[in-house]
């Protein structure tokens, strides 16, 4: 049956309505809701959460938005997040933000609203509770950790200086080992107007003047008084003043490497130590590889070769370079990434212990390229002082190590060929000893007699060539003093095994050099790889195009230390000693000088 309305005369509106209670009269333009309404609730809650999260973005928004500018940063410098998309997100979380308080504030339906206001409030919480994590893990490398770590961070910060925004920062590197001495001391600079990242070592047998406690061996410094007396003796020594610290042992060098899968690094020589010698065992076979967790470590910590400690720390020095070099490697993975900062929470104390302090610092290391990396060391005689052996340095070596740490030169240009050659040949490592190995011979015929050209045994490179289906170039160019390895493994084919899980085909040949400031036994080498771009060729300081090829080269400081080139659908390059006794001239010569070697 229908339903009949009723009006009175004159009138507009029904009188009644059967069936249905009379419509509330609506209020007046301007009127003010009473507090008892639905309406009312609903906008005094909506306001209260708008004001709330107004306060709270006033209050710790400019954190959570320097943390997110600084996590965006670090994405796009491992190159896992393209470049767009640090100001499309942004964007687009504002844009969503408008919309959803637009549709609180005059939407009808109250299920949007619930989620819109649901929605709004874990968009507020979620960078808190996922930074709040983060900032968890860190504290506890320092202020949140052990009572051990609470105490080590309190006592150093007493000493440690506070650079100004944008200027250098220095950050003393300790290794520890299993009895908790210093195994390993590295002060690393890093320059946000230069853009420059510096090293610099002393050897930790130095005989030194250690704070309270008199003339010991300085990594005697951290035995006596933990991390504070180290920075202590470090800024007593060199003069400069250390902002920040980082101690990690070698079980959290072991694990970070074994989850990192390995470091790609150019080995020089043989390195080997049989088991039971009385030192740490270890079976590296020379060349370019990926090196596993327990060899990378028994690496950095190899000391009975060339100049022993010396050479121990140059090799130190190279590994954190590859390290930096390989990171968009590891990067690509987020949970690998996580775990990482995990692990590494758990074996290092360190007074960057929040996300605040460390991105600056990881954003920093990421941005430069390794032709950017120096690497300083000092080096001194070593007396037998009362019955034991030290390392003793001048004020004068140790104020030179300091001045180029500080003063890094800039990184090699392109340029032309002339103009590359004359200032390869200018100049020379400071470190080398004038010697034969800064004059090469000239170029010889690939079947020259070896006894004319000072041990280049060509027909060995031919034994050599017949291991592999690679295709080997060897130099042609010799220089008295240059050798083989003999003693060693002079001549290696193998293969190695690339990010993408591929095996592809390798040789190394060992070369010889007695040179330095020691004239010890140095190691350079001329690789073959059947890989288009390992991470070794990375970051080029400068190219040079000569006769048709083009030459990648990478400096530290003057020294010439590789030229690389692809040739043959194959990568190659020569690559000085450690020390970089060969001299730029002779490093050239070496590399323009390779032929392919024949059947």
């Amino acid at each position: 049956m229908q339903e009949c309305r009723v009006y009175r005369a004159g009138e507009k509106e029904p009188a009644e309505n059967p069936g249905r209670k009379p419509a509330p009269p609506l209020a007046p333009i301007g009127a003010t809701q009473r507090p008892g309404d639905p309406a009312y609730l609903a906008i005094a809650v909506i306001v209260t959460l708008l004001c709330a999260a107004a306060a709270f973005a006033f209050l710790y928004g400019h954190r959570v938005y320097g943390d997110l500018t600084g996590m965006a940063g670090f994405a796009g410098h491992l190159r896992r997040l393209p470049i767009w998309t640090r100001m499309v997100i942004p964007a687009a979380a504002v844009m969503l933000l408008v919309l959803v308080t637009w549709y609180l504030a005059f939407g009808r339906r109250a299920a949007v609203k619930v989620v819109g206001v649901a929605l709004l409030v874990g968009a507020l919480a979620a960078p808190g509770f996922a930074f709040g994590y983060v900032d968890h893990d860190l504290s506890g490398m320092g202020g949140g950790g052990t009572a051990e770590q609470k105490a080590t961070v309190a006592k150093a910060r007493t000493v440690l200086a506070h650079p100004l925004p944008d200027t250098p920062m220095n950050i003393l590197l300790l290794g520890t080992d299993a009895s908790h001495n210093s195994d390993s001391q590295i002060l690393v600079r890093l320059d946000p107007q230069a853009k420059t990242i510096a090293m610099l070592s002393l050897p930790r047998d130095l005989y030194t003047d250690i704070p309270g406690v008199g003339y010991a061996k300085m990594n005697a410094a951290y035995a006596d008084g933990g991390v504070k007396l180290a920075v202590q003796t470090f800024s007593s020594i060199t003069g400069l003043p250390i902002d920040h610290f980082v101690r990690i042992n070698f079980n959290g060098f072991w694990k970070v490497v074994d989850l990192l899968g390995g470091v790609y690094l150019p080995v020089d020589h043989r390195y080997y130590n049989p088991p039971h010698s009385g030192f740490k065992s270890i079976d590296l076979q020379p060349g370019y590889q990926l090196v596993d967790a327990k060899q990378a470590l028994n690496f950095v910590r190899f000391r009975h070769d060339q100049t022993g400690d010396f050479t121990r720390m140059v090799r130190q020095q190279m590994f954190l370079r590859e390290v930096q070099r390989q990171a968009t490697r590891w990067s690509g993975t987020w949970t690998k990434v996580v775990a990482m900062v995990h692990a590494i929470g758990k074996r290092t104390t360190t007074d960057l212990d929040s996300l605040a302090q460390i991105l600056p610092v990881v954003n920093m290391a990421l941005t430069l390229d390794t032709s950017r990396i120096y690497q300083v060391h000092v080096e001194g005689t070593t007396p037998v002082i009362g019955g034991v052996d030290y390392v003793v340095a001048s004020e004068a070596q140790i104020a030179q190590a300091v001045y180029q740490f500080e003063h890094p030169p800039a990184p090699h240009r392109s340029s032309s060929a002339a103009g590359q050659s004359s200032s390869a040949a200018a100049s020379a490592p400071a470190s080398a000893s004038p010697s034969p190995l800064a004059s090469p011979s000239a170029t010889a015929p690939p079947a020259a007699s070896p006894a004319k050209h000072g041990g280049h045994d060509w027909s060995a490179w031919r034994a050599l060539a017949a291991t592999t289906s690679l295709t080997l170039e060897a130099p042609t160019t010799w220089a008295p003093g240059l050798g083989y390895d003999t003693a060693g493994v002079p001549f290696r084919a193998y293969t190695v095994e690339t990010p993408q899980r591929r095996h592809v085909k390798a040789a190394i040949a060992v070369g010889t050099a007695v040179g330095g400031s020691w004239g010890a036994t140095e190691y350079w080498g001329v690789q073959a790889l059947a890989w288009s771009d390992p991470p070794a060729i990375a970051n080029p300081n400068s190219t040079r195009t000569v006769k048709g090829r083009t030459y990648l080269l990478f400096s530290q400081g003057s020294s010439l230390h590789m030229v690389a080139w692809h040739e043959n659908g194959n990568t190659y390059w020569v690559v000085n000693t450690l020390d970089n006794v060969l001299s730029n001239h002779l490093m050239m010569k070496l590399a323009e000088s390779c032929r392919p070697v024949g059947a």
